[in-house]
């Protein structure tokens, strides 16, 4: 374990290497790659990678994780500079659709959560 910086020329950030982690199932998949669960550090995490052509999405993703620091958003725990690029992040237990649907929001508080998201991602 040890900080260095990264190709997007973050320092500080924690870099974990594929050893470190103990990893359990695909628990998404997407244009930029997939995400599994994976153990580190006694606890679970998600665990994103990258496809092999999508470093720039890496390093923008990394970019703004690295930007962002509030209890409701996802925290980052570190990531990978070797040869294959992913991100260590903490494990959600539910996603915001999901959510919606085990309660009983109303549309005003859904247009509230909305604007407070769309405050955040501007400022």
């Amino acid at each position: 374990m040890s900080r260095k910086k990264l190709p997007n020329g973050k320092e500080g950030i924690q870099l974990i290497y594929p050893e470190e982690l103990e990893m359990s199932e695909c628990i998404g998949s997407g244009a930029f790659g997939q995400v599994f669960k994976a153990k580190y550090k006694d606890k679970y995490v998600a665990v994103k990678f990258f496809d092999g052509t999508k470093k720039k999405d890496f390093a923008m993703e990394l970019d703004l994780l690295c930007t962002v620091n509030h209890p409701n958003i996802i925290e980052l725990y570190g990531a990978s500079a070797g040869t294959k690029f992913f991100l260590v992040m903490e494990l959600a237990t539910m996603n915001l659709v999901n959510y919606y649907k085990t309660h009983n929001y109303s549309y005003k508080e859904l247009w509230t959560w909305t604007m407070q998201i769309a405050e955040v991602i501007i400022i």
